[in-house]
């Protein structure tokens, strides 16, 4: 824009000019993102694996479903304790502790003493029904065991916790443990609240996701937009029309009233007075022209002191003048008529002053 920072009217022109542009380009990039998100929830839903490789033991394990973890959490229980080193360092892997007690070493160990099964889910494996958490706001880890099955859940329980409490845990001997509850049934409304809040996190990601997507949409547009006047074969927002730094460019386009923009064009010609040439491609629009000449002569009329001509070349080449005016009708002017006015006006030592409408 004339080797200057785009001012606020040259971006409400720019928008103005563009954006049923920019809406279309954000229209289509959110069908596409909803077809994308639409088959991915297809896709999901017709997956018909039935195992999947544990992250704990690295072993394949029969793959469980929503409803079937809904139902082994029922009635879970659970215990609590704490572990520090000699050192008084938390013990807090909860992840570590789980792949201990689903060792081949442990879990015979446990299973030794009860059953490790659950009569709800019975493709549910050791790995489904324990589980190890840590509770940063008291350094307490809990166990968890959900079978389905309240009396299982709690005998379950009552080995491993008897198991803690005696050091029998490996990598739990060179350390004090203090044991926090005993098992009971867990909280259902904090698990609810837990789920709810896993639910909400989702959501708001979900949420975050299309915001973006409609961010990054409307940028494109945008950036489109301005690829697309860049590369447009008219005279448009984007267009330089400053050829030398002698070159007077009136933007009268930023004049939102047309009869102001009419005045401005009429005094950006007649001033300052003197033999002036006008050149427009294609004929002015009627409320400009018709204030500019009341009558019209032929270029080689040297009686009159405004010639208007659609190119330089039909100028006699014995006629000098005092300015000459360019006007450019923004989207309708093509720059290489611009462009061909301009080489041929290297022959003129007159002043060239632009006018943008």
């Amino acid at each position: 824009m004339n080797n200057k920072l785009p001012t606020f009217q040259d971006l409400k022109s720019f928008f103005k000019d563009n954006l049923r542009f920019i809406i279309t380009i954000f229209v289509t990039m959110m069908i596409i993102y909803g077809l994308a998100v639409s088959y991915a929830i297809y896709s999901d839903s017709q997956i018909k694996e039935t195992e999947e490789i544990s992250t704990i033991t690295g072993q394949v394990k029969p793959m469980l479903t929503v409803e079937d973890y809904t139902k082994l959490n029922k009635k879970a229980v659970s215990f609590r304790f704490y572990v520090e080193n000699e050192q008084g360092a938390v013990y807090s892997n909860a992840r570590l502790l789980k792949s201990i007690l689903l060792s081949e070493e442990v879990l015979a160990q446990l299973e030794s003493k009860v059953a490790i099964i659950s009569p709800v889910v019975t493709k549910a494996t050791p790995e489904d029904m324990l589980n190890v958490k840590f509770d940063s706001t008291t350094n307490a880890l809990v166990i968890e065991v959900g079978t389905g099955d309240y009396n299982n859940n709690l005998d379950i329980a009552q080995v491993i916790f008897e198991d803690v409490k005696a050091g029998n845990i490996p990598s739990f001997e060179t350390r004090q443990v203090v044991i926090l509850t005993k098992p009971q049934e867990v909280n259902q409304s904090a698990e609810s609240a837990m789920v709810s809040t896993k639910v909400n996190v989702s959501d708001t990601n979900y949420t975050l996701i299309s915001v973006i997507v409609a961010i990054v949409s409307v940028l494109a547009g945008v950036f489109a937009s301005v690829i697309r006047l860049i590369f447009k074969k008219e005279v448009s927002d984007v267009f330089n029309a400053s050829f030398s730094e002698k070159d007077l460019v009136l933007d009268l386009a930023q004049i939102s009233s047309e009869k102001e923009r009419v005045a401005a064009a009429q005094q950006a010609v007649n001033h300052p007075q003197g033999r002036k040439c006008i050149l427009t491609e294609i004929s002015l629009p009627e409320p400009i022209s018709a204030g500019l000449l009341s009558n019209n002569k032929q270029p080689d009329d040297q009686s009159e002191n405004i010639l208007i001509t659609d190119s330089i070349s039909n100028i006699p080449s014995n006629m000098e003048f005092d300015e000459i005016v360019i006007f450019l009708l923004k989207n309708t002017t093509t720059k290489e008529w611009y462009k061909s006015q301009r080489i041929q006006l290297a022959n003129y030592r007159s002043d060239i002053k632009i006018i943008l409408i």
